[in-house]
């Protein structure tokens, strides 16, 4: 896991609620990615952008929003959030619980 996040949204919302990941470019060049939810990732959580272009090693960081809509249910719903960029080989893995209540 490269990183854990948590977030507070509240159940009764009909919006739901969301939360943006920061990823820093550390690639030399310009890289295509693709964000997905594994296998096992409760249903509510959505992401946004799915896919892009992330800058190279210096430039503009790469914001992904997690949205979450819990449809009035309340708990603790998990995911693995992966981001894969299949040019380098890489991906990165971040485990994202949000707390509905």
């Amino acid at each position: 896991m490269d990183d854990e996040f948590s977030f507070q949204v509240m159940s009764g919302s009909s919006k739901g609620g969301d939360f943006n990941i920061d990823i820093k470019p550390f690639c030399m060049g310009f890289e295509d990615f693709f964000a997905g939810w594994a296998e096992g990732s409760h249903p509510s959580l959505s992401i946004g952008p799915d896919h892009g272009r992330m800058d190279r090693r210096g430039g503009d960081i790469t914001t992904l929003t997690v949205h979450c809509n819990p449809q009035g249910k309340a708990g603790v719903f998990e995911g693995t959030l992966v981001v894969v960029l299949p040019e380098e080989n890489e991906k990165l893995s971040y485990k994202v619980t949000a707390n509905c209540v």
